[in-house]
């Protein structure tokens, strides 16, 4: 034992933990109130009646800006619904179970500003509300089952108010949402590429000189390009956020891949780097490109988002 402690090395000595500052504790103190406002002002966000019943979410792939989460007529059901779990949740498992739902259910969302805002993160509530709601549609006809008057005039009310909702986001749906997405879907890009196809030509570089969200995707789908050159076409890319990568280049196509649009000395550069002669065309937004007149511009089906197609031949150096 004795030589195993002599063969042993030896551990340096644990030095005690210093205290924590007076400076180190004021800064958690306020991260901790920094994040709990924070937090909470993301959870109540979830009850705003404006967010729920008038206002739509902020991103315009999931909602239309007028597209609120609720219907109007969920409105007096939830409160029927929301007042019966109150009332019965003493004597009542289910309704304590719902209660419960209806105060944990923002939380997952709140912790995550993103989340939060898209309102993606709150989709685990859609059961909650159709099942509160139909537990108000049960008591309300249940408190009225002896006055055939006035279950015939709540029916009649909530038809109006449904055939009101219905004619409302039919009209937001398809006519105003078409337009309000238009950008978040990119589809100024499937026109820019499909004209490119049908009457680019003969091309040496297509430069798509705004940043995108993959935008080599739509020029795999749209040129079309062969499915069976795709795994062997030379491909640039670095990586990117949420496990996708940016592609600045797909075989003939270059790309943004992230930050400002190029200005016009940032494409001249580009442009000068390839042989002479070679024939390019710059995809970029209207009045980006100053010194190449464009060959045509294009626009989504909606008409809201509007490009560009630049078309350069590379000038021959003369002596």
């Amino acid at each position: 034992m004795d030589s195993f402690h002599a063969a042993a090395p030896s551990l340096p000595a644990v030095k005690p933990a210093s205290p924590i500052s007076r400076g180190e504790w004021i800064i958690l103190i306020v991260s901790v109130a920094a994040f709990a406002t924070n937090l909470a002002r993301q959870y109540f966000a979830h009850w705003n009646p404006r967010t729920l019943f008038a206002s739509g979410g902020l991103q315009s792939q999931l909602f239309g800006l007028d597209y609120a989460a609720l219907h109007w007529f969920e409105a007096p059901l939830l409160v029927v619904g929301l007042l019966w779990l109150a009332v019965s949740a003493r004597r009542s498992r289910v309704s304590r179970f719902l209660l419960a739902w209806w105060i944990i259910y923002p939380l997952p969302a709140s912790l995550d500003t993103t989340a939060a805002r898209k309102r993606s993160g709150a989709l685990g509530a859609l059961p909650l509300v159709s099942l509160t709601s139909a537990i108000g549609v049960e008591r309300a006809w249940f408190w009225l089952r002896h006055n055939a008057r006035r279950r015939a005039a709540l029916a009649l009310a909530f038809g109006a108010l449904g055939t009101a909702t219905l004619a409302r986001y039919s009209l937001i749906y398809f006519h105003d949402y078409p337009a309000q997405s238009a950008a978040g879907f990119q589809a100024e890009l499937p026109a820019a590429f499909s004209w490119l196809a049908e009457n680019g030509g003969a091309y040496d570089a297509a430069i798509v000189a705004y940043p995108r969200n993959q935008p080599y995707a739509y020029y795999v789908y749209f040129t079309p390009y062969d499915p069976h050159r795709v795994a062997t076409a030379p491909v640039d890319r670095r990586p990117g956020i949420q496990g996708f990568d940016d592609v600045y280049r797909f075989d003939r196509a270059f790309f943004v891949p992230s930050g400002e649009a190029m200005t016009e000395a940032e494409l001249r550069r580009v442009l000068a780097a390839f042989p002479a002669g070679s024939r390019i065309y710059v995809i970029a937004r209207p009045g980006q490109v100053g010194f190449i007149r464009a060959r045509v511009v294009l626009s989504d089906p909606s008409g809201a988002t509007r490009v560009a197609v630049h078309e350069w031949i590379v000038p021959v150096a003369t002596r």
